[in-house]
């Protein structure tokens, strides 16, 4: 359990680092599952799928998952802030 935590702050940490510019790895992130994007977007599994399935939010498809990179998720909650 707790290394499943480690991994989701981790995962936050980096969104979070691409928003603010602070990204000082160049390296390619590993994609994230649905239940750990909805996690770091604080957001229900349902509610991220109608957004992927709207096209709201970008995806990856691999075979027949759904996969969602990181720094797709750091432009789409950069893309929502206001003013």
């Amino acid at each position: 359990m707790y290394s499943k935590l480690g991994t989701l702050w981790r995962s936050i940490h980096k969104v979070l680092d691409m928003i603010t510019g602070n990204d000082s790895q160049q390296m390619l992130s590993p994609l994230l599952t649905v239940r750990e994007a909805a996690n770091v977007l604080r957001i229900s599994e349902r509610t991220l799928w109608s957004l992927t399935n709207s096209g709201d939010l970008p995806s990856v498809r691999v075979g027949r998952s759904v996969r969602y990179d990181q720094s797709d998720l750091a432009a789409w909650i950069a893309s929502r802030k206001t003013a």
